[in-house]
């Protein structure tokens, strides 16, 4: 289990992973980007800044027969 507090991850139409990560959290990016693919399997995935200070929805997606 990895320690983040404040994170989202995002797949978009074609499968593919944004995960976003707070200024605390980014020291986990490996981490969280080895548990992903363990649950995601061999899909692209980026890291980037999650700006936002409010609560934000976990995880999205634009796949039609996504779950979120």
């Amino acid at each position: 289990m990895l320690p983040l507090a404040h994170f989202a991850v995002h797949q978009d139409a074609a499968g593919a992973l944004t995960l976003r990560l707070d200024a605390n959290g980014q020291q986990w990016a490996g981490a969280a980007r080895a548990a992903l693919a363990a649950l995601f399997g061999p899909v692209p995935l980026r890291v980037a800044l999650l700006a936002a200070e409010d609560k934000v929805v976990q995880y999205t997606s634009d796949l039609g027969e996504a779950l979120a």
